[in-house]
């Protein structure tokens, strides 16, 4: 808001306060909400996720908001401040009778978190402000379905086979100077984040948390969950092992958190002797062992399949103490 003065002869001056248009909102990017759409976490390089039906979704642009706003209840308002959200199968929302409003997290004048409901169709978003001033449409790919662990900072490497081992320990935000393991959202039975602080033992159970599991059909996601499991060191073999299709305990949605789901899984003490039946002999020599190995979350089909779609990689710190796996005396 300014002010508009108005001089007027032989009378007082006038302090009329007067509404400046709102400029129009910018998008620059959609991506999900869980990486920001970097693909490249972990060892290795995975491809990027993408924003999936039911998904958490993430718009970074300019003007699109007035202030900052935050959604007080559950299920989620679609419009928050004056900001609205479209979905649309087309570039002009207006009059397509596919077109839906999002339902909105967080808005900020530079953010806007949202939830895409279920039965939302198309890969263009408008944001709206005050039901009248409008964003370009914004063109994105939207998946039926496209996991994403949610990143939570770097921290140190509790695994001597990594350069920079046991340095700048701690969850951060800022990725350092040092070689540091990427943390994702992955909490054990007491809802403890594993860090290097908390690491991983064989045999437990943990707690995967991402967006991006899209539509279950009462408890069916719409394709076969499972987990990818890498760089386990094999005793007595050169190479790391991995694990393409280890089986999750559980997968579904949180019924508190739209666009929030769960993956429970146990660490198998199988991937231990690697991938073949009886492993690779011989066991490794009875002790206590820090090791970090990746995991992602698969959904759809075969490696080969055109229908898989793979989560972003992080690190999850382990430590195995002597008894926790089978193994040779010294």
């Amino acid at each position: 808001m300014t002010t508009l003065i108005i001089a007027v002869a032989g009378a007082a001056v006038l302090w009329v306060p007067c509404l400046l248009a709102q400029e129009a909102p910018v998008i620059n990017s959609v991506v999900d909400s869980a990486t920001f759409g970097v693909p490249t976490f972990g060892v290795y390089p995975v491809p990027q996720v993408l924003p999936a039906v039911e998904g958490l979704v993430t718009i970074f642009g300019s003007n699109l908001a007035d202030g900052t706003y935050q959604a007080q209840s559950i299920p989620y308002l679609t419009t928050l401040g004056p900001v609205q959200v479209l979905i649309s199968p087309g570039p002009v929302p207006v009059g397509n009778p596919g077109t839906a409003p999002a339902e909105l997290v967080f808005v900020s004048p530079s953010q806007i978190n949202l939830h895409i409901p279920q039965g939302a169709s198309g890969s263009y978003l408008t944001v709206q402000l005050n039901g009248a001033t409008k964003s370009p449409p914004f063109f994105f790919r939207m998946a039926q379905y496209s996991p994403a662990i949610f990143f939570m900072g770097y921290d140190c490497f509790i695994d001597s086979r990594y350069e920079d081992w046991g340095k700048n320990c701690g969850l951060s935000p800022i990725e350092g100077s040092t070689y540091r393991a990427d943390r994702g959202m992955v909490t054990d039975s007491a809802g403890m984040l594993l860090t290097s602080s908390n690491p991983a033992r064989f045999g437990a159970t943990y707690t995967a948390w991402l967006t991006g599991l899209g539509h279950f059909t009462n408890t069916t996601p719409p394709a076969p969950v499972s987990l990818y499991i890498a760089n386990v060191p094999v005793y007595g073999y050169p190479h790391d092992t991995y694990i393409p299709f280890a089986s999750a305990d559980f997968a579904g949605p949180v019924p508190q958190s739209p666009g929030l789901y769960q993956v429970n899984f146990t660490l198998p003490t199988e991937i231990v002797g690697g991938m073949s039946p009886g492993g690779y002999p011989p066991l490794w020599p009875c002790g206590n062992y820090k090791w970090e190995i990746s995991l992602s979350v698969n959904e759809g089909g075969s490696s080969s399949s055109l229908t898989l779609q793979t989560s972003n990689l992080i690190e999850i710190p382990l430590v195995i103490q002597n008894g926790d796996v089978p193994c040779a005396a010294n």
